[in-house]
């Protein structure tokens, strides 16, 4: 307000910073550039908009995992924690990159995939009472409105496409091809269709 009070200057300024922030990311770890674009064009742009507040951490966080790389994953961290001022969500995205850091299916991701397993078996009540325990009252608010059915399978089918094409890449080349940048990205991959199950 104290720069413009037109809500079309936000959407630009927020629109120009998610876009930035993901096709810097795409130049920096993307071996396809184009291909990667095409794919954020294709399955995320358009959503970046509906969950305005998210993605400008999502952004932020993009901007940010370089720091980890360098070994700054307690700046990392407390970036994080002001990002959680914007939406809560960004201490869990956080917690779940840096525990995703590492060889592909580390013991710590093993373990986050079970416990999301488990969560995603735990009965309807018990799982909204845990949102709120945990005071994710966004997320708590949003199952409760879906009437606890879940997102549609076409969603999940898409989140499932990264998981299957690293276990065809693995299938080919081995695991041990990728550097951390890229196993952790393949972990986060993981993690995501867990959460998304």
């Amino acid at each position: 307000n104290h720069i413009s009070s037109n809500s079309q200057f936000l959407v630009i300024v927020v629109s120009v910073f998610v876009t930035f922030a993901f096709f810097k990311f795409i130049d920096q770890y993307s071996i396809d550039r184009w291909f990667s674009a095409a794919v954020f064009f294709l399955t995320m742009y358009l959503t970046t908009m509906n969950t305005m507040r998210q993605y400008i951490v999502v952004g932020a966080l993009l901007l940010c995992i370089p720091m980890l790389s360098k070994g700054k994953w307690w700046l990392f961290l407390l970036i994080s924690f002001v990002l959680a001022m914007i939406h809560s969500t960004a201490i869990f995205a956080a917690v779940g990159i840096i525990l995703s850091r590492g060889r592909v299916l580390s013991k710590r991701v093993v373990i986050i995939v079970v416990f999301m397993l488990v969560l995603a078996f735990t009965p309807a009540e018990q799982f909204l009472t845990l949102l709120q325990v945990a005071s994710v009252q966004d997320y708590a608010d949003m199952y409760e409105s879906l009437n606890k059915s879940g997102i549609n399978i076409m969603r999940m089918a898409v989140q499932a496409v990264p998981v299957l094409l690293g276990v065809i890449y693995f299938h080919l080349y081995g695991k041990e091809n990728l550097d951390h940048d890229y196993a952790m990205f393949a972990n986060l991959g993981i993690i995501n269709l867990m959460v998304y199950i």
